[in-house]
């Protein structure tokens, strides 16, 4: 579960399905969005940017459970 700090509407809550790509093993800390798709994927919560904002990333199954892909 993601989304942008601060969270205003429950829409900016994204579910997303973490991979594990070789090509990514030197970082840590850090959350590498798609750059596929029609809209940034960063835009669709809270009209972010990867200027600097902070997200909320969560993977505790007593929260992420709550939320649907809908």
């Amino acid at each position: 579960m993601v989304s942008r700090n601060p969270c205003t509407h429950p829409g900016d809550v994204r579910l997303l399905k973490g991979v594990d790509r070789p090509e990514f093993h030197h970082l840590f800390n850090v959350v590498v969005f798609p750059s596929t798709g029609e809209r940034p994927l960063c835009n669709m919560m809270s009209g972010g940017d990867l200027d600097g904002d902070v997200y909320f990333v969560c993977w505790n199954k007593v929260i992420t459970d709550h939320f649907s892909e809908e």
